[in-house]
């Protein structure tokens, strides 16, 4: 991202429920957040919201930087949670909010660009050693 190289750390905690997914490591040196649900589940989508009050509270935080995604948006036909219903949880949240689709790569690796960038923003634009982390 602008000529920098980052290493992220992936951490997919999909199909665990919201009581047993987020353990006290995942907000040990952890920069960003990436909260990704299912357009067509409304339940991934409460998980994606007990998650970040998760992380929130671990953290001791008010606010840290996310990325939430509305994932399998090429089923369009099937959408259970609107894109209004979504951004206005991430205009709450003061996070980036996304559509894609995995299975056709659309927008995709725009998702580790957006938090990388929300990550430098927090910090001031400053980012020690290029490295951050992610889960």
């Amino acid at each position: 991202v602008r000529g920098q190289e980052y290493g992220l750390e992936l951490v997919d905690t999909a199909g665990q429920d919201e009581y047993s997914i987020f353990p006290a490591q995942y907000s040990m040196d952890i920069h960003g957040y990436v909260l990704v649900y299912s357009i067509t589940s409304e339940k991934s989508f409460e998980v994606a919201q007990v998650i970040y009050d998760k992380i929130l509270d671990m953290m001791g935080k008010v606010t840290v930087p996310v990325v939430l995604v509305g994932n399998k948006n090429d089923l369009h036909m099937e959408r259970v949670v609107s894109t209004d219903q979504a951004r206005k949880v991430a205009d709450t949240w003061k996070a980036v909010f996304l559509e894609t689709s995995a299975k056709q790569h659309e927008a995709v690796s725009d998702i580790f660009t957006r938090v990388i960038l929300e990550i430098e923003k927090a910090d001031g634009n400053s980012s020690p050693e290029g490295k951050c982390f992610i889960s």
